[in-house]
Formats: C-alpha cells, sequence, structure tokens
C-alpha cells in the first residue's frame, strides 16, 4: 500500500500535475524533499495500523499529530497560508484514499464492516494529520 500510494503521489507530481499550484510552486526543493519523507514516515504509520490491530493506537496518533505538527511548521515557513496548507493535504489526502480503494483485495476489504473498519482507520489517522498541522497553525499566531 505505502509503494502504491507513494508510487502515485510521484507520479502526480513528475507529471506536472501540481506545477501553477501556488501551495506547490512556493514550497523549495529541500522543503519537498522533506515532505517525501514525512509521506513515506506517514505512510508506514498506516501500515501498521493497518497490520497490527494491537498496535497501542495513542501511541501510533501520537507520532501521527507529532507529523502533522511538523508539516504544519514547514508549510508556515515557506509562508503558506493555512488554506494553502490544508489543501495541500486534501491533495495527499486523496492519493492516500485511492490507494487503500485499489489495494482492496488485499487487504481482505470483503465485507461493508471491513471497510467500515478500514476507512475508520484511514480517517482517524488524517483527522489526527490535518487537527496538528491546524494547532500549529494556531499556536504560531499567539
Amino acid at each position: 500500500m505505502m509503494q502504491n500510494a507513494l508510487g502515485r503521489t510521484r507520479l502526480s507530481v513528475g507529471d506536472g500535475q501540481l506545477e501553477g499550484t501556488p501551495w506547490y510552486d512556493q514550497l523549495d526543493e529541500e522543503v519537498r524533499k522533506t515532505h517525501r519523507m514525512m509521506g513515506r514516515q506517514l505512510m508506514e504509520l498506516l501500515t501498521r495500523y493497518f497490520a497490527d490491530s494491537e498496535a497501542d493506537e495513542s501511541e501510533l496518533l501520537s507520532e501521527v499529530r507529532d507529523v502533522g505538527a511538523t508539516y504544519g511548521q514547514l508549510s508556515l515557513e515557506q509562508g503558506l497560508s493555512l488554506t494553502e496548507a490544508v489543501r495541500a493535504f486534501l491533495f495527499f489526502r486523496d492519493l492516500l484514499a485511492e490507494s487503500v480503494t485499489q489495494l482492496a483485495e488485499m487487504l481482505s476489504l470483503r465485507t461493508p464492516l471491513d471497510w467500515a473498519e478500514r476507512l475508520r482507520q484511514v480517517n482517524r489517522v488524517t483527522d489526527e494529520l490535518l487537527m496538528a498541522l491546524i494547532e500549529q497553525y494556531e499556536t504560531d499566531e499567539l
């Protein structure tokens, strides 16, 4: 799943789909590289969440919040408005959702309950990430 989502992101970036997008154009190459690294970290966390039903959810979500705060801080440093940072988040969240959908067979999502549980997990992770990003902006305003 991780490779699928990362590959989709690379294709979107590589084919110029993001060129001309205000939030993307504001990121310098070093920050783009850091974003890619953090994206891999986030995918690893989500994969771990899917794979290990015994995993400590609060610990995992704490790691997700750390990633979200870092995304927020990097976005602030690059001069992105909160709206632009959220647009970037939504773009990558959609790629993640598409990847999970494509991997339904591998994840053995056979019933509506299976789907509901996976979607709950994805939403929980992405919600925590988004909230941490927003909180970073609010903290910076103080």
